[in-house]
């Protein structure tokens, strides 16, 4: 079984984030906005 590298997909990677944050929540948005597949 090979193994798999977690840390790209650790929940800090991005630092401290606000979800509440007004311009976090509308880059989320438009992020998903775009999005083509998946």
């Amino acid at each position: 079984m090979p193994s798999l590298a977690i840390d790209p997909f650790r929940c800090d990677r991005f630092g401290a984030v606000d979800p509440f944050d007004p311009a976090f929540r509308a880059r989320c948005a438009a992020a998903r906005s775009n999005k083509r597949s998946g």
